[in-house]
């Protein structure tokens, strides 16, 4: 995982248009941003091009990241991840139903593997085994495979308010854990 403090050096000129500061955070970061993009998306032209547009949008508004409010990372794969997510529900295409295995999450990863050996990740995932299958399966459908609230209730055929539920709970359960 990229240094955050030089992430945020470079994001703090990225701001002030800085080409070469910006060259230098997507050389540091885009490995990291693309695995993200590719789990939801899982076609490889269709992760480039939610990165793209991801960095487009993270030159134009390099300006609004706030060290204060998360790390850099966290906030660039919040944007990847909103890019693959608009891209994928313009393809309009579900998944096969099914449950999130987190054993076998772990054996699929291929390029979040480096993303995830972070103490943060480990500690994410520690938590998320803390919670019941339901609300875990909830939230890694929403999170992990990239699902709306809807699509989550279709999947699972779970009322979209015992979906609202499970995940707000277990959001809240996961969010003490880390504070622990």
């Amino acid at each position: 995982m990229p240094d955050q403090i030089r992430l945020q050096t470079l994001l703090a000129a990225t701001a002030r248009k800085d080409e070469q500061a910006f060259s230098k955070l997507y050389s540091l970061a885009s490995a990291n941003l693309y695995a993200v993009a590719l789990r939801i998306l899982k076609k490889e032209a269709a992760a480039q091009d939610a990165l793209q547009e991801a960095f487009v949008q993270i030159w134009h508004r390099a300006v609004d990241f706030h060290s204060d409010k998360g790390s850099p990372m966290a906030w660039m794969a919040t944007i990847v991840r909103y890019r693959a997510l608009d891209i994928l529900r313009k393809q309009k295409k579900l998944l096969p139903a099914k449950d999130v295995d987190l054993q076998q999450v772990d054996a699929e990863l291929g390029p979040l593997a480096k993303l995830l050996e972070s103490d943060m990740a480990q500690l994410l995932w520690q938590c998320l085994q803390e919670l019941n299958d339901k609300q875990r399966n909830a939230i890694l459908l929403a999170f992990y495979e990239g699902l709306t609230h809807d699509e989550v209730a279709e999947r699972t055929t779970t009322p979209l308010g015992t979906i609202k539920s499970w995940i707000r709970r277990g959001l809240q359960s996961v969010k003490g854990c880390l504070e622990r």
